[in-house]
């Protein structure tokens, strides 16, 4: 495996993919999250001095319907991933992080889905510049291809109603696999095990998924 391009304070698993943590460190500046904040410390000439705090959801918008859980950074960019069970989807936020520490923040998307997957460890992988996202869907009904995941881009200044327009498509049906012989007859099979793939420092986020079609 190729080396990491730049120095982590996560333990990461494998060389080269970044994980989602609540601390981050880009250059002499510490970024935490915690309690859908994000706070940037100072820690050049070995001193720690508070520079800047934010929301870590967008302006306007009530972050009690979401659950913060992990960031990752890429460059000068920060993005916050949660869970909204109200919204339900995966938000992703993106921050710009500025040469002074003091932290902008730039555009935020849904990711429809059924749930976000973090109970035995963070979901989110930075490979590059590319965020690789894990989302659980549920299969029910006679319309299959009805829940496939679908991006949001939130409309500034509407506040939660911003989330609210048509999702764009991310995915078509064959995205979509089932690792089972054709002969085998799947039983309980209604989860879509979806891996979404976007690239961070767009200035337009684009995402695309695939998915693979199996039991919960």
């Amino acid at each position: 495996s190729r080396a990491p391009a730049a120095p982590s304070i996560t333990n990461n698993q494998e060389a080269g993919v970044d994980e989602g943590d609540i601390v981050k460190a880009i250059g002499d500046t510490l970024v935490i999250l915690r309690r859908g904040r994000l706070f940037t410390v100072e820690t050049r000439g070995g001193a720690l001095r508070a520079v800047d705090r934010i929301n870590a959801y967008p302006p306007g918008v009530d972050g009690s319907e979401g659950w913060y859980d992990e960031m990752l950074v890429a460059e000068n960019w920060i993005v916050v991933i949660g869970y909204s069970y109200g919204r339900g989807g995966t938000e992703i936020n993106r921050f710009r992080l500025g040469a002074n520490g003091r932290m902008t923040f730039v555009d935020s998307h849904l990711l429809k889905s059924g749930d976000y997957y973090s109970s035995r460890n963070y979901a989110g992988r930075l490979v590059g510049r590319e965020l690789v996202t894990y989302a659980p869907i549920g299969v029910r009904g006679g319309n299959p291809l009805g829940v496939l995941p679908g991006l949001v881009r939130w409309a500034e200044g509407r506040g939660d109603a911003g989330f609210s327009g048509p999702p764009a498509a991310i995915m078509e049906a064959s995205d979509v696999y089932r690792a089972v012989d054709p002969e085998t007859k799947p039983r309980g099979w209604d989860t879509l095990h979806t891996v979404i793939r976007c690239d961070l420092t767009a200035p337009q986020l684009q995402c695309r998924g695939a998915a693979v079609l199996g039991p919960y």
